[in-house]
């Protein structure tokens, strides 16, 4: 499907209103050096709008979950080059082992509340010193760099966003027989499993130890309804079982998990008394090749056996009726266009009549009402063409083409109580009332944004129906699953509720920018949940603390700006530069009321899917393009003009295009770029002319370069990262960028997407790697994983350096944006409540001030409230709750602890207007003392007398810390 004209409005999300105001850009003439292109669109101040639909998705950015798709997008070419590798290498499976290994760390941190570095003291790395000249690119070496001391406490803290829920694939509702809610779990892509209870917004992450998504999920009851489901999803080749309701996961083992390539379903037979499960898996044997499979789990989903191998290799589906006669015996399989019936439960299966075309993958959904219908979608000549059979797979009637259909197994569904009802996903859904012969959309995909609630979010990738029998007879739920979520439906797709409004933290994003004159501000970049705008909020409970504006739809990456208020912020849409469907430019200027312009690629020759683009330093309004050539955009005052930077042919020997590069902030005529096929560049003219590194390092023909970075104050100090799987995911170069070699050990075989230097200047980093976050500790050349206790089991695709809030942010795919926090017992922690505090008699506000860290084994904190007035008396107070600000009858500020305050000792405020006072842990009035625990939350705030005509008081603002 060609994307539309861009039409950009206002949209009103997250309570934050942020105008648009864009209009849609002709391709610019080809540019050449002499030549430059000015591009047509020009930013302008937005005019209140209604909520509207910004920007219409690519049709390769629905991309189908199986590989049967009729062709590959250029997602999935993009995401396979540059997980580059030797031919007898499967990265897939080099991540398994990764995983497991990280599993295995993971489970020996749980005794811990924290992730602490391996080195307690300063460690030397001496040497000697190399004099670097005027224009030259020899710098310091890393044992030339003085002493450092290893500074690796910290703890994580979940950001968000908490409104603005990612790809949700599955999900299947617990037992009704329960005293209390039901439960109910979602399966999302990268982030897990999630329960929570239909109409709540409170969800618990189930799985985020296991670096897994779930493509489908299966509930099944416990032995007594007290006890807790017995859950089962499944991902790419492997199936993850947990006897009790997610606690704990095991990977299924047995005969029929051995040598599986891909699990096509897996679903549970109805009705089995032994939690039947049955699966079509893809096979691939070293002697005899390709095979597709049924196989059986008798055991709730902890083994497998073989049951019956298809007389041909192909792709297909399973369906079982879940009511009626034949329910728990009858096995439906689709395969290459012939659909087979089993009449067993699954131990044999017989073709069924007619014969359809060949296809390339076969799908199935049904209905048991009045009988057995079939409908079948069939890959055939890149179309997907729908067939009805009413007698049970007899025979069958061609209904036609089905247009912007999903490509899953479950992107249509049948009901168990109407045969004519019929649904389907793509872009958006479509409903059939005449068995399949029309279809109309339930929701044009623009109408979302205007009422997220009630309208579907576009990209409709899968459905669940829950057929139960109640007190007046069948009821069917139908849960939908897109792109933004999951809903639910009782009345056949006619209307649905959005379940998954807030708390669901999945988001997938690809890219943050954080104001560095505000960290707290938050650009994000997103796939299909958009640009997002958020201010973090404070961390006081389990879960997303933040909720995020989307005032654009689609995919944004590569969030740049050299403007530390984030008053020029820009990022890409993807699209290849030459191609019929190219991407865009989308900038944001201004941060709290900002304006957005899209301007066109520049008219490049080649170019990534999603082409980076690099802040230029010395102007705030500028920045790079890098595709086959270096192309240099900014704003004249009048228009934007696009420019050929270089005339380096970036295209030459096995690389395309530039994949990374940086360009140094104090002295921005230093610039080093990597290609596509790690090639490694430099330059000494600000990127005009270029020269190709004298030694790539090793294995650089394999090594697919994805961030440049230069060290802040040493231009000499380079590094690059990309894939590791053939040689070092990360390479450093001490020259400038013509010498390259691995840096470190310990970091496992793994993607590196993103990097960036410790914001405490120690020469430590920080990584962004498809195995997790990582940290290099300088003083030991050797890098250890981040994920400690706490932190989500995922991809982490961006990191970026916030020293003024002593954080590292990181997006993750699947599970939102996550800070780590440099734990330092000399500053300020926690987040304020209760801002501003009225101003006491002095003319301006008290301030509280907390120091220590957030640690549960913290021994101490020190309380500094200051800006009192002098000689009054004044004490801190001190709960486990807040409430919504009130002014007290004998006060004159805003008090917001709960009533179950405690009070800390009067203290006379003395000349200075100041109250210190240092809390041990084990003298705080809990019981019993000492009590303090990870997960915690405690809030401070001081109280003091004043004069202010009458005598009175007044509060600073309050602190509130979550301990972990």
């Amino acid at each position: 499907m060609r994307r539309s004209p861009l039409a950009l409005a206002v949209l009103w999300l997250g309570g934050s209103n942020f105008g648009i105001a864009c209009s849609p850009s002709p391709a610019a003439p080809l540019a050449t050096d002499t030549n430059p292109v000015s591009l047509t669109a020009t930013p302008s101040q937005a005019e209140p709008a209604e909520p509207a639909v910004a920007v219409e998705p690519h049709e390769a950015d629905r991309v189908p979950h199986h590989a049967s798709s009729p062709a590959m997008t250029a997602r999935q070419a993009w995401w396979e080059q540059m997980h580059r590798c030797r031919l007898d290498q499967d990265w897939r499976q080099i991540e398994r082992n990764n995983h497991k290994a990280l599993q295995a760390q993971r489970t020996q941190s749980r005794s811990r509340s924290t992730y602490r570095g391996s080195v307690p003291q300063a460690l030397a790395l001496g040497a000697t010193t190399q004099a670097a000249g005027a224009g030259s690119l020899v710098g310091q070496h890393a044992s030339d760099r003085p002493s450092q001391t290893v500074r690796a406490l910290g703890y994580w803290e979940e950001v968000g966003s908490r409104n603005q829920a990612g790809q949700t694939l599955c999900s299947a509702l617990g037992r009704a027989d329960v005293s209390g809610p039901r439960n109910w779990y979602v399966g999302s892509v990268g982030g897990g499993v999630w329960r929570s209870s239909l109409g709540t917004s409170l969800w618990t992450p189930l799985s985020d130890d296991w670096f897994a998504g779930a493509e489908e999920l299966i509930a099944l009851p416990g032995p007594t309804p007290q006890d807790p489901e017995r859950l089962i999803f499944r991902q790419d080749a492997q199936v993850y079982a947990s006897p009790d309701g997610g606690d704990t996961w095991s990977i299924a083992t047995g005969p029929g998990t051995e040598e599986v390539v891909e699990w096509l379903t897996l679903q549970a037979l109805p009705g089995s008394p032994t939690s039947t499960l049955l699966g079509l898996v893809r096979i691939e044997t070293l002697a005899q090749g390709g095979q597709t499979w049924v196989v059986r789990s008798q055991d709730a989903g902890q083994t497998f056996e073989r049951l019956w191998q298809a007389p041909e290799l192909g792709r297909g589906d399973l369906w079982m009726p879940q009511i009626g006669p034949h329910a728990g015996m009858h096995v439906y399989l689709g395969l290459n266009g012939r659909v087979y019936q089993s009449t067993d439960g699954g131990n044999q299966f017989l073709l069924r009549g007619q014969t359809l075309p060949d296809a390339t993958d076969t799908h199935l959904a049904g209905s048991e009402a009045g009988g057995i219908t079939l409908f079948v979608v069939v890959a055939n000549a890149g179309d997907w063409e729908l067939y009805r059979s009413r007698d049970a797979g007899r025979n069958h009637v061609a209904l036609g083409t089905l247009l912007d259909y999903g490509g899953s197994p479950r992107s249509m569904v049948g009901f168990a109580t109407n045969s004519d009802w019929v649904v389907y996903g793509g872009l958006e859904a479509q409903r059939s009332t005449d068995g399949g012969q029309s279809f109309q959309s339930i929701h044009a995909w623009g109408e979302y944004f205007a009422d997220p609630a009630n309208r579907l979010h576009p990209d409709v990738r899968a459905f669940d129906r829950v057929v139960e029998k109640g007190a007046d007879g069948w009821t069917e739920t139908l849960f939908v699953h897109t792109d933004g979520g999951s809903y639910l439906s009782t009345d056949g797709g006619q209307t649905v509720s959005n379940l998954c409004l807030s708390g669901l933290g999945n988001a997938q994003v690809y890219s943050t920018h954080s104001a560095p004159n505000d960290p707290d501000l938050i650009a994000a970049g997103t796939q299909d949940q958009g640009y997002q705008l958020g201010t973090r909020a404070g961390s006081f409970d389990q879960g997303p603390s933040t909720d995020f504006a989307q005032p654009i739809t689609g995919d944004y990456g590569h969030l740049v700006s050299s403007d530390a208020n984030h008053d020029w912020v820009f990022s890409v849409y993807p699209g290849i530069a030459s191609s019929t469907e190219p991407g865009f430019i989308l900038v944001q200027e201004g941060a709290t009321q900002p304006t957005w312009t899209t301007l066109p690629m520049p008219p490049a020759g080649d170019s990534l899917w999603l082409p980076p683009i690099v802040a230029d330093p010395t102007e705030p309004s500028a920045f790079y393009f890098l595709a086959d050539q270096l192309w240099r955009v900014h704003w004249n005052g009048s228009q934007w003009v696009s420019t050929v930077h270089s005339q380096q042919d970036f295209s030459q020997g096995p690389s395309r295009y530039l994949a990374a590069l940086d360009i140094h902030p104090v002295d921005p005529m230093r610039v080093v770029a990597c290609t596509d096929n790690g090639v490694l560049w430099w330059s000494l003219d600000g990127g005009v002319t270029w020269t190709e590194a004298s030694s790539p390092g090793p294995d650089g023909h394999l090594f697919y370069g994805n961030r440049v970075l230069m060290h802040p104050s040493d231009p000499h100090w380079v590094l690059a990262a990309g894939s590791g799987y053939t040689g070092p995911g990360v390479l450093v170069s001490y020259d400038g960028g013509d010498h390259w070699s691995g840096l470190g050990t310990g970091l496992p075989a793994t993607f590196v997407y993103d990097l960036a230097w410790a914001p405490d200047g120690s020469g430590d980093l920080f990584a962004a790697t498809e195995a997790g976050p990582f940290r290099y500790l300088a003083a030991l050349d050797a890098w250890e994983s981040l994920l400690g206790a706490t932190a989500p089991a995922v991809a982490y695709w961006s990191v970026e350096s916030l020293p003024s809030a002593h954080r590292v942010r990181f997006g993750t795919m699947g599970r939102g944006i996550w800070d780590f926090v440099m734990a330092a017992p000399e500053r300020s922690i926690g987040d304020w409540l209760c801002t501003p505090a009225v101003p006491n008699s002095t003319l301006v506000e008290g301030r509280l001030e907390v120091h220590g860290t957030a640690l549960a084994e913290t021994p101490s904190l020190l309380l500094i409230a200051s800006q009192l007035p002098p000689q009054e008396m004044g004490q801190f107070l001190l709960s486990q709750t807040a409430v919504d600000a009130y002014v007290p009858f004998w006060s004159d500020g805003f008090l917001c602890l709960g009533t179950n305050y405690r009070t800390l000792g009067l203290q006379s405020t003395g000349s200075q207007g100041r109250l210190e006072l240092t809390l041990d842990p084990q003298a705080w009035p809990v019981t019993p003392p000492g009590a303090l625990t990870a997960g915690q939350t405690w809030y401070f705030q001081a109280w003091h007398t004043d004069f202010v005509l009458v005598p009175t008081g007044n509060f600073t603002q309050a602190v509130g810390i979550r301990f972990h």
